[in-house]
Formats: C-alpha cells, sequence, structure tokens
C-alpha cells in the first residue's frame, strides 16, 4: 500500500497537503502557546479585558481604592490563660528588727510618753483617765471591788465633789457592788442627787460610831429631792445610833432600800424629822438594850410608806415599830408592823403616839399594841394582831383579827 503512495505523490501533492496543515491548526496553536511574555507592557488597554473577569488578587496592595467598612463581627471566644510569668527577681534585704526585750521596749515607751509627745498611755480617747467618766456629765461611777475603807473613802470623795447640782441638772452615784464602809463619818446626800446600789444584797453602805450618829444623813429639801434606791444601810454607835437620818426641813424619797441600826438606848432604824417618802422597804432596828425602834418620829415630822415592813428586835426589852411625838402626818398602806422583842418580858409595841399628829393606816398588818396619849390613829382595812391600850382617839373601821376568826372593836380594843 505504502509503496503504492510513493509511486503516485508529486511535490505539488505534497505542497498543498502541508499548506492545508498549517492553515488548519496554525491559529490553535499560537492561543495555546501566548503568555506575558508575548506581549509587550502598556499595549493593552480596558477594552482589551473582559469585564469583571479580573479578581482582587489579580492587582498589587493599594492599586485597588478601599471599600466600605464592613459590619463588625462577633467576638470571637476568649483565649486560653497565658502560661505564668517567670518569678520575679527577689527584693533587697529590709531593715532590721529591734533587738529590745519586751521589757526594754516598755522602757523606752514610757521614757516617750507624756503630754505633748504623741504618745500619751495614760490618755483614753485625748482624756486622763481619772476624767474618763467625766464623759458622764452628771453621772458618777463609784467602784466597790477594794477594801470596805477605801470604797467608803471613795464614795464620801464622789459625794463632795458634785458641786454643780440643781434641779435642772441633777446627778446621779451608781455603787458597784461592794462593801462600803464610812467608819465614823456620816455620808450627807445632797440636794438633786439619788444615790443608787447595785440591790440591797450586793451594795451596803455602813458606819460605826464611838457614840450615837446617823450612816446617812439627808441634805435635800422637797423642792431640791433627792433620793436612795437599792442599797441597804447599817449604822452602829454605843448610842442612839441610825441608819437614816431626816433632819427638820428635809425631804427624800427611799425606794427598795434596807435600812438598820444597832447600838444602845434610843437606837432606830430611821430618825424623821422632816420627809420621807418610802416604797418596797424594810426598816429594822436592833439592840442589846431596852426598846429599839424602826422609826422615830420628832418635830414636824411626817411621812408616807407604801409596801414597807418596820420590824426591830431587842433581846433585853421591849420593841417599837413607829414611835412619834410629830405633829405631822404619817400615811401607811400596805405596811407591816412587827417586832421581836425579848421573848420572856418584852412587849411588842406596832404604834405609839405622844403628840398631836396623825397616823393613817390601811390595807396593813399591825402585830402589836397600838399605845395614844395624843393626836389621832385611823385604822382601816388591816389586820390587827393586837389592842388599843385606851379607846380615846383611836378609829378602828373594816378591820380583821389576827385568827381570821372575827372583825375588830371599833376602838381596836379586845
Amino acid at each position: 500500500m505504502l509503496s503504492r503512495i510513493r509511486r503516485r505523490a508529486s511535490y505539488a501533492n505534497v505542497m498543498a497537503t502541508l499548506a492545508m496543515f498549517v492553515a488548519l491548526g496554525g491559529t490553535s496553536y499560537a492561543a495555546v502557546v501566548l503568555t506575558g511574555a508575548n506581549i509587550k507592557d502598556g499595549t493593552l488597554t480596558s477594552k482589551d479585558v473582559k469585564d469583571r473577569s479580573l479578581l482582587g488578587a489579580d492587582f498589587k496592595a493599594g492599586q485597588l481604592p478601599a471599600g466600605e467598612d464592613g459590619a463588625r463581627g462577633a467576638a470571637g471566644a476568649p483565649g486560653s490563660a497565658g502560661a505564668p510569668g517567670a518569678p520575679g527577681a527577689a527584693g533587697g534585704r529590709g531593715a532590721d528588727g529591734s533587738p529590745d526585750s519586751p521589757s526594754q521596749v516598755l522602757a523606752k515607751l514610757t521614757g516617750a510618753d507624756g503630754p505633748g509627745s504623741g504618745l500619751d498611755a495614760d490618755l483614753l480617747d485625748g482624756h486622763e483617765f481619772a476624767d474618763a467618766q467625766s464623759r458622764f456629765t452628771t453621772t458618777v461611777v463609784v467602784h466597790g471591788d477594794a477594801a470596805g475603807n477605801v470604797n467608803g473613802a471613795a464614795l464620801l470623795a464622789a459625794m463632795e465633789g458634785i458641786t454643780t447640782n440643781s434641779p435642772t441638772r441633777p446627778f446621779v452615784v451608781f455603787l458597784e457592788p461592794g462593801i462600803y464602809n464610812l467608819g465614823a463619818q456620816t455620808l450627807t446626800l445632797k440636794p438633786d442627787v439619788t444615790l443608787v446600789g447595785s440591790g440591797i444584797l450586793s451594795t451596803t453602805i455602813q458606819s460605826a460610831f464611838p457614840g450615837a450618829g446617823a450612816a446617812v444623813a439627808v441634805g435635800s429639801t422637797s423642792s431640791d429631792p433627792g433620793m436612795l434606791r437599792d442599797l441597804r444601810i447599817d449604822g452602829s454607835g454605843l448610842g442612839a445610833a441610825s441608819g437614816l437620818a431626816v433632819p427638820a426641813g428635809k425631804y427624800v424619797v427611799v425606794e427598795n432600800v434596807d435600812i438598820g441600826a444597832d447600838g444602845g438606848t434610843g437606837v432606830a432604824a430611821i430618825t424623821l424629822a422632816g420627809t420621807l417618802v418610802a416604797r418596797h422597804s424594810q426598816v429594822r432596828g436592833s439592840t442589846a438594850g431596852a426598846d429599839p425602834s424602826g422609826l422615830i418620829v420628832t418635830g414636824t415630822g411626817s411621812g408616807q410608806f407604801d409596801d414597807v415592813e418596820i420590824a426591830p428586835t431587842s433581846t433585853a426589852g421591849n420593841t417599837t415599830a413607829v414611835r412619834s411625838s410629830s405633829t405631822g402626818q404619817l400615811t401607811f398602806r400596805d405596811t407591816l408592823f412587827g417586832g421581836t422583842p425579848n421573848t420572856e418580858f418584852g412587849i411588842r409595841y406596832a404604834l405609839r403616839l405622844s403628840a398631836a399628829g396623825t397616823i393613817t393606816v390601811e390595807r396593813s398588818q399591825v402585830d402589836g399594841l397600838l399605845e395614844r396619849t395624843a393626836g389621832s390613829m385611823r385604822i382601816g382595812a388591816s389586820r390587827v394582831g393586837g389592842s388599843a391600850l385606851n379607846s380615846s382617839g383611836i378609829t378602828c373601821t373594816g378591820n380583821y383579827s389576827s385568827t381570821f376568826t372575827g372583825t375588830v372593836q371599833s376602838d381596836c380594843r379586845g
């Protein structure tokens, strides 16, 4: 077959065939192998490039203008904690501390201590410790934890130190638990001063005299009243001692106070020539001699007593709960009149009136004899355990006997 083709091929046939191949395949070849190396710089223009056929990546940075800012994207998740940094370098050595012992430090502080030093160990909030209680301008606190005579001296000094008391500036003296032994001295309660203890079982004021004397005397008046509360008072002496003395023209209020006295003839827990208002209190008087009294009233002495127990004691004779030679008025409500005389021959008197005064008793217990030689006695709605020695001037109304077996006669006799 090939020999036949070679025999029939001529030059013209060969050239014609070659020209046909060139004509048909030459342009396809050019399209395939055309590169940037075949294009001269600057010869292509915008019209030679198909619209929207180029991408941003086909341009250098900065060749395209910046577009408008896009919307802010959502915050990304927090990244993981970084690794700890390396330890810092060690600091320099600090100054050496004080080599002093505690006693040496104290000595230095004591040396620097004092006014103007900026270091004053005696000051409490800028005040001397002794003046600390002055922060309570009208309240004085007396401590009771020392010996009795020391406490007593402190109480006397505290009362003496009150100088600005007045009706518009009353003072309170508060006694902590303890015994306040005044020795042979009397504590005078100043006007417009209230003396308050820590209770009748916790606070005791006591004194002892070589003769007569009172543990507490009242210096206040009705216009500048004083008051005693929540304490016990004991006066003693070889003579007519008393626990509380209320002189003529003086006035005092007593509340929840136990008042006693122990002495010779004429002893009385209270001697009253002024005015006394007593509530919820006990009145005692005792002696080895004859006839002690719970309350002795003289002059124009007067008083009002509510819920009070008056019960003196004697080992050698009679006892008298209330002995009055006063022209004033005494009123007792819810009061117990008693006493413990000598068991063999002693007599217990409840009330004895020997002046033109008046004694009124209501809702009380009257254990003892009634004796009146002047003035008047009126007893009502009470339990009467003794009889009147005379009927003149004594009125009994609505009373009953100590045995609850019947009523008492209108003159309290029998």
